[in-house]
């Protein structure tokens, strides 16, 4: 029995080994990446869709954001009342546009996916412009950062 022969098939034995495990666990890790991807967009898009849902149903809440999105109104033009509502709906959307940016950086969305909401046209809207600075003190740092070193760059005129 040679053992120096029995030693050097081992090694590659044990190379061998090594190279499928981390063939494995790098395929794992794309299964899990792809599956966050998937959760982070369902939640994102069931979340969006539960909004326009609540809005259509609310009188006052589509009467706000008719006002707001399509009459272009003002901050300023807004009764008191109606300016917190309608921040309250706006940031409602902001805060997912936050989360799906952060979910980006982390690596979990694509720019492709993440894209849309960062060029929606609600940043051009003229309550969003004026209420941006109450907004972006409630929204993650690096978010703000992002929209206002790239805010011409981004803003489109996508539909709401």
């Amino acid at each position: 029995m040679n053992w120096e022969a029995i030693s050097t098939s081992a090694e590659i034995i044990g190379a061998i080994l090594v190279i499928v495990s981390v063939i494995y666990l790098a395929q794992q890790v794309r299964q899990n990446t792809a599956m966050a991807r998937t959760d982070a967009l369902r939640t994102i898009k069931l979340e969006l869709s539960k909004q326009y849902s609540e809005w259509g149903l609310n009188e006052r809440a589509s009467k706000l954001m008719h006002l707001m999105v399509y009459e272009e109104r003002r901050r300023s033009e807004f009764s008191d009342a109606d300016k917190q509502s309608i921040a309250f709906i706006m940031l409602s959307r902001v805060y997912l546009f936050d989360a799906a940016f952060r979910s980006f950086q982390e690596g979990i969305l694509k720019e492709a996916e993440v894209l849309p909401m960062m060029t929606s046209r609600i940043w051009k809207l003229p309550f969003v412009v004026d209420s941006w600075p109450i907004f972006a003190m409630e929204l993650s740092p690096d978010f703000v950062a992002y929209m206002e070193d790239n805010f011409d760059n981004l803003v489109s005129t996508r539909v709401l």
